[in-house]
């Protein structure tokens, strides 16, 4: 059961939810939205407190049908079934890959062990949050060596996003036919954070760097 859940269980609106709890209405959006994963205790706490204060009955906590989970599909290339997965507890084997990031099959019993469905390289977070955005029985889990985009702008070019200077896409395009930029793009798409620029011949080498090497999170990076 994820914060969503135990939100609606509630009865409350994410403004209510944030005040009850003393928890940032943005960091509940974020949560909600799939954008950022609460830890798992944390989870447990908020449903250990809404128990206390009678926000909910202990009875819509009761364990589901066990064979819910035989429907999970398993992410291609996955030739084990559920059955055959082997289970962990899920903070030791972060400890143990911290460069790593697994998708996992939660415990119904106990959410602090998992079985392993898929593992991969620490940079691939995202793209495991993403396969499962409705399924709340899988959560993805980082090691301790993931880099958020902002950490990794700060660690390769030295400068955080509101550090960067800003610029007209269109006009910067005019001024310099010949180079390409790796850039953040603002909301209002004619305008981007402008990080650097390349040889125009190297475009769709760094496009294909950004899209399977150097940043995997929510900030928009793109080659214009």
């Amino acid at each position: 059961m994820d914060i969503k859940e135990l939100r609606k269980l509630s009865g409350m609106s994410q403004s209510q939810f944030s005040k009850e709890f003393d928890i940032p209405l943005k960091t509940l959006q974020k949560w909600e939205q799939g954008e950022r994963i609460p830890p798992l205790y944390l989870v447990n706490i908020l449903r250990d407190c809404m128990l206390y204060r009678g926000l909910v009955d202990q009875s819509v906590f009761k364990k589901g049908n066990k064979d819910m989970y035989k429907n999970i599909p398993l992410p291609e290339g996955v030739t084990k079934s559920i059955d055959e997965l082997t289970e962990y507890d899920i903070q030791a084997w972060l400890d143990k890959y911290p460069n790593k990031c697994g998708l996992f099959l939660l415990n119904e019993e106990n959410h602090s062990k998992g079985k392993l469905i898929a593992q991969s390289s620490v940079r691939a977070y995202k793209h495991f949050l993403l396969r499962y955005p409705d399924e709340t029985s899988v959560i993805a889990v980082k090691g301790a060596n993931y880099k958020t985009a902002e950490e990794q702008l700060l660690n390769i070019y030295g400068k955080t996003p509101d550090e960067l200077p800003v610029i007209d896409i269109n006009d910067w395009k005019k001024k310099n036919p010949n180079l390409c930029a790796l850039v953040i793009k603002k909301d209002n798409k004619e305008e981007a954070f402008y990080i650097e620029s390349y040889n125009i011949n190297e475009k769709e080498q760094r496009s294909h760097d950004v899209r399977n090497n150097i940043f995997y999170d929510d900030i928009n990076y793109t080659i214009i």
